[in-house]
């Protein structure tokens, strides 16, 4: 992709071979700064959580080379979320690597109404902050959910760009309990460089990738020499 990079750049203009020639870590900067960003743009740029995860099931191919399932036994433990009074709202801790959510499952079992259930899986219900009151369990509110509902902390689901994120929030019902976790997430991509390690996104992105890390050279290239022009004046 270095080499893709140099020569898109000296199609644009000579003065990109010889006088001011990039040089790779300059590129690999570029190029990992324009990772970064079209992930965030294209997969998580949407407006809710919601909308993120329909987002992603839609493109999830371009992402496999990132895609982790983690078990909740031994890394993943539900805890009484800070703030909420209510022990029917939980939160999870996040891998280490988590960049994005994709969807999660539970083991739940299930008593008093019917269908009773024992340590059976179900997928997670992703919803927004706009949607809580509804489903928490209050003295005045008694909903039964069909599976348990789920929620980044904080509404933001990329911990990268928009701040830390404390965890996966977990509402169940008066009925519902749940033993175990997985959740599947995007992990954090590595960083392009010179060992070896390449962009992680699907091989056909690739080239769009490089595409779009030349057009932001170049137009921070232009705003730098206009700005040394206008000193120079």
């Amino acid at each position: 992709m270095v080499y893709n990079f140099q020569q898109l750049l000296e199609t644009i203009s000579a003065t990109f071979h010889a006088k001011e020639r990039v040089d790779t870590h300059e590129i690999l900067s570029y190029l990992n700064r324009t990772v970064s960003r079209y992930l965030k743009n294209k997969y998580f740029g949407g407006n809710s959580f919601k909308e993120n995860t329909i987002r992603l099931s839609a493109t999830i191919d371009d992402l496999r080379p990132l895609i982790k399932i983690t078990a909740a036994t031994g890394s993943i433990s539900l805890n009484a979320v800070t703030g909420f009074d209510n022990d029917n709202v939980e939160t999870t801790a996040l891998p280490s690597d988590f960049y994005g959510y994709i969807s999660s499952s539970s083991k739940i079992s299930r008593v008093t109404i019917t269908p009773e259930i024992t340590n059976k899986w179900v997928p997670n219900k992703e919803i927004d902050y706009s949607d809580m009151a509804g489903v928490i369990t209050t003295p005045f509110n008694k909903p039964i959910l069909e599976s348990p509902l789920v929620i980044l902390k904080n509404d933001a689901n990329v911990a990268t760009e928009t701040g830390v994120i404390d965890g996966l929030m977990v509402i169940t019902d008066d009925y519902t309990t749940i033993s175990d976790m997985i959740i599947t997430y995007v992990t954090k991509p590595v960083d392009i460089d010179m060992d070896g390690n390449d962009c992680q996104l699907a091989d056909y992105i690739h080239e769009e990738i490089v595409q779009l890390a030349v057009a932001m050279y170049v137009d921070e290239y232009k705003t730098r020499l206009a700005r040394e022009q206008k000193i120079n004046q």
